[in-house]
């Protein structure tokens, strides 16, 4: 495959899947959070802290459908409702890319929005089409308190019975 055609299929994928959360919301299915993904895509969540913060194992990993599926429960409690990408570098030789994002959330209930940042490092197929592997970097500060919160509503929904 040329070059050029590699970059522009990778840069495709790349932007889907970062913008796979705005779309979600957009048109309230989770299943966008999975698109462009290999069924055996592998999502690695770091830092270790911010999953041992949580109670998670530091080693946690999802594959697209357990993600999907977290991903939609949290849907109905807050939306993405803006996207920034960052610092995109697509390395055709490796297949490799990476990308700093920013995500703006809204919870459904209130109004409050809660701003993430984080950074992407995204393996693909030989044609550029699908991504193979996620290591997902995540704002150690506030995505910690996006989850208490999202936490914090499916009890709430959960005692009233929704």
């Amino acid at each position: 495959m040329a070059t050029d055609t590699l970059h522009q299929a990778m840069s495709q994928t790349l932007d889907r899947f970062l913008h796979s959360y705005l779309h979600a919301s957009e048109h309230n299915d989770a299943s966008y959070v999975s698109a462009g993904l290999t069924p055996d895509c592998e999502r690695h969540i770091k830092p270790a802290s911010f999953l041992t913060g949580l109670g998670a194992p530091a080693d946690l990993t999802f594959a697209p459908q357990a993600y999907q599926d977290i991903f939609s429960g949290e849907m109905s409690f807050a939306q993405t409702k803006s996207v920034q990408i960052s610092d995109v570098t697509i390395d055709t030789a490796s297949r490799k890319a990476a990308a700093t994002v920013v995500y703006v959330n809204e919870f459904v209930d209130d109004g409050e929005r809660v701003t993430m940042e984080f950074a992407f490092f995204l393996s693909f197929t030989e044609d550029g089409s699908q991504i193979t592997k996620i290591l997902e970097w995540v704002d150690s500060g506030d995505c910690p308190k996006y989850q208490v919160k999202i936490h914090e509503r499916r009890e709430k929904a959960a005692a009233a019975g929704k």
